[in-house]
């Protein structure tokens, strides 16, 4: 019997399809994904369109009001045999993860994978998870993180040969071939019907830790200052009425709501012709997003009243965007200058960034390397 590798998740968001497509191919179709296809979303995997690996049920519960949660370990193996590895996330809540621990007994090699740092402003509870991570990465034969700083995190307290970055992202290579075939911003702003000679951009989730209300006062900031300026958001949540209210009655016609626009040949026209991105909230992938379309990032240097996800690391300051305080109004007026006056300089470097540090084979790179230390592939 092939023996496969397994992945073990909680749901698959549709923007890691093309990840675990190309991780599959490099597996030589060895790989195989379980996660809860009851969950439903529209951003996740429901018809598996487009998806080469295998994708397989594995039931999720929440334990405690949503506090801990167990996977059904076992049912993967008992319907596929025994896997060279199981990939599963590091988290210290998933009370699933201490009995996975016991399958090295039959050789399975285990590797968890996430985070490995903190990404909450909330300390409640915090220092104990962490102590809990740490024993989990102990404990495991391999551990991959999202980032650089997540490894330099995690190997203070195991085994630093066993840990592995497989850097978090998108598919950046056809969001490249996508942007290599639009035309000029300006010629494509008369195209989508964008009148307004600068804009703002946003992209991600209308939740209150995004923080979108202080793009939509930032934006029309500008405007009160005399520039020709409006402001594409893209992305859906609750928010989104209350947003749409704050703005003044002579600005609407500058705004544009675009809802959840999880095609990237429909989104990366909008994002082509914008400025700069801004994040005053938490930041995640998006920056991949906007780095490869050459969109600078202009992301919320406070951690207290945004914790950024490991993608913030992509951001650096001065070349491909900046850390600002958006309380301060002087920097953040003097940080658009500088995107608007070194706009072209800001549109390459922010591509080439993308194109050497976020491909897909950057993500994988770090499975193949982990995989090979432990001697299943």
């Amino acid at each position: 019997m092939q023996e496969n590798i397994f992945i073990y998740q909680r749901i698959i968001p549709h923007y890691r399809i093309d990840n675990f497509n190309y991780l599959n191919e490099v597996l030589g179709g060895k790989l195989i994904v379980f996660h809860d296809h009851r969950i439903k979303s529209n951003s996740l995997i429901l018809d598996g369109k487009g998806v080469t690996f295998k994708s397989e049920q594995l039931n999720l519960y929440t334990l405690f009001r949503g506090i801990f949660f167990w996977q059904g370990i076992l049912s993967p193996i008992i319907r596929f045999g025994r896997p060279k590895a199981i990939v599963v996330e590091g988290n210290s809540r998933f009370l699933s993860n201490y009995f996975l621990l016991l399958f090295k007994l039959i050789k399975i090699k285990i590797i968890f994978w996430g985070h490995a740092k903190a990404t909450s402003t909330d300390n409640t509870g915090i220092s104990a998870r962490n102590k809990l991570r740490n024993i989990l990465a102990v404990a495991a034969d391999g551990y991959l993180t999202y980032s650089e700083e997540g490894k330099r995190e995690i190997t203070t307290h195991c085994n630093p040969q066993k840990v592995f970055v497989a850097t978090n992202t998108i598919n950046i290579e056809l969001i490249s071939a996508i942007r290599e075939q639009l035309e000029e911003p300006a010629i494509l702003k008369k195209q989508l019907g964008l009148s307004n000679r600068y804009y703002a951009l946003f992209i991600g989730q209308l939740i209150p830790d995004k923080r979108v209300e202080e793009v939509i006062q930032k934006v029309q900031l500008l405007k009160h200052s005399g520039v020709d300026i409006g402001c594409i958001i893209i992305g859906d949540g609750p928010e989104r009425k209350n947003l749409e209210e704050q703005i003044a009655p002579d600005f609407r016609k500058d705004f544009h709501f675009m809802g959840s626009m999880p095609d990237f040949r429909k989104s990366a026209p909008y994002i082509y012709v914008t400025d700069f991105f801004l994040s005053p909230g938490y930041i995640g992938l998006a920056i991949n997003h906007c780095l490869a379309l050459g969109v600078p990032a202009i992301v919320e240097r406070d951690r207290t009243k945004a914790m950024h996800s490991p993608e913030v690391e992509y951001l650096e300051d001065g070349k491909n965007g900046h850390f600002i305080n958006f309380d301060n109004e002087e920097e953040f007026l003097d940080v658009i200058k500088t995107c608007i006056v070194k706009r072209e300089e800001y549109r390459h470097y922010c591509i080439d960034y993308a194109n050497r540090n976020l491909k897909l084979s950057n993500f994988t790179k770090g499975f193949e390397d982990c995989f090979q230390y432990l001697k299943v592939i």
